[in-house]
């Protein structure tokens, strides 16, 4: 096992229970918890030091405030610590928090519901004090890594992979597959390259519809994709993709899972979104090095890579721009400008706050409006 250091920034919902499964796992020789509000933060390490001890484990956990705004404080704790493994599971607005909004306003805001910038700001400032602190450790990203890990490798600063998203679509389905052939899960191999709109449509709607995206199942090594039809399988894994706050604890799963194949060097199959910066998801191989895309034969990275930026434009992302500039699809602009007043088509990486600051003004002005769901 490991004797590796993990550092969890941000505890709340994805954060907390990251913080709760590490604490129960062994051969880790310290956790780093970390987050701007420090009494907040340091009854989440007491609580994870306290249900830990009941399955006897008692790990070394540590409790660091952490303001992601102060770049140089950021940088400098990093370069301290020496952490093997980052997870960042910090956000200015969590993604399921327009699901609340009245579902015909939802509906019309679209696909860019939770604007980008909202998940790239901290993530941004992370990366960047990272890359000050001048040390060797992987960072595992937790805020819309189909996108904001393609819009930081434009500009040097990409995490090593996202976690959740295509994850959890697969893992159903490994399920699923499982339960309909009778067969261990440990003999399913699903093989998927999808974007994020298409997990959000299938958990969300139970739908794929035209959306783009490869499958291949393999049981035992047999070749069993045809008895799958995925158009028609999703709406039967409807109910069972997580979705909203209560998928945390499948989300964190999925980021302690790859945080591990990282420090043990396992080279585990699995799938993930934004592998070194690549739009999208796709199945990746992790170890000790990073991730490396592990595509079969049949279908290419430049397919990959085209099936994604496809998808994206589903998501309301019409193309990133070379210099790190999101460019929104024509449908995606008309729902900000006409509930939220932002016409803007695009902004640059180095505007995020900026930008960020703007469509949380503007959504808390549409919640004062419309406000939210009673349920």
């Amino acid at each position: 096992m490991s004797n590796g250091k993990v550092m969890v920034i941000g505890l709340g919902e994805v954060g907390g229970y990251a913080l709760e499964f590490l604490a129960r796992t062994p051969g880790i020789a310290e956790i780093i918890a970390a987050d701007v509000r420090e009494e907040f933060g340091l009854r989440k390490v007491h609580l994870a030091a306290v249900g830990a001890s009941y399955q006897g484990f008692t790990p070394n956990i540590d409790f660091i405030k952490m303001d992601l705004n102060d770049i140089d404080s950021t940088a400098e704790v990093i370069s301290r610590t020496e952490p093997n493994v980052i997870l960042n599971a910090t956000t200015l607005q969590s993604w399921f928090v327009p699901l609340l909004l009245p579902a015909e306003i939802s509906h019309k805001l679209g696909p860019q519901g939770n604007d980008v910038s909202m998940h790239l700001t901290l993530t941004y400032k992370l990366m960047k004090a990272v890359h000050e602190a001048k040390i060797r450790c992987h960072v595992i990203n937790a805020s819309y890594a189909d996108v904001t890990n393609s819009i930081l490798e434009k500009v040097g600063l990409a995490p090593t992979i996202g976690l959740g998203n295509i994850d959890l679509v697969v893992q159903c389905l490994r399920h699923f597959v499982c339960r309909k052939l009778d067969v261990c899960i440990s003999d399913v191999t699903v093989l998927m390259v999808a974007h994020h709109a298409v997990i959000f449509d299938i958990g969300n709607k139970g739908r794929v519809g035209e959306m783009p995206y490869y499958l291949k199942v393999l049981v035992c090594g047999d070749d069993v994709t045809d008895q799958f039809d995925f158009k028609k399988t999703a709406p039967q894994l409807y109910g069972y993709v997580p979705l909203g706050a209560g998928s945390s604890p499948q989300v964190s799963s999925s980021g302690v899972k790859n945080i591990l194949a990282l420090l043990n060097d396992t080279k585990q199959l699995t799938h993930s979104p934004g592998p070194n910066g690549l739009p999208g998801g796709y199945p990746v191989r992790l170890s000790a090095r990073g991730a490396q895309v592990a595509l079969p034969k049949e279908v290419s990275l430049k397919e990959a890579i085209r099936i994604n930026e496809e998808g994206a434009r589903c998501d309301g992302i019409e193309r990133i721009e070379d210099d790190g500039t999101v460019v929104y699809t024509d449908e995606a602009v008309k729902g900000l400008a006409d509930l939220l007043g932002m016409p803007q088509k695009k902004f640059n990486v180095k505007e995020s706050e900026q930008r960020a600051k703007a469509f949380l003004a503007a959504y808390n002005r549409l919640v004062e409006r419309c406000g939210t769901r009673s349920t």
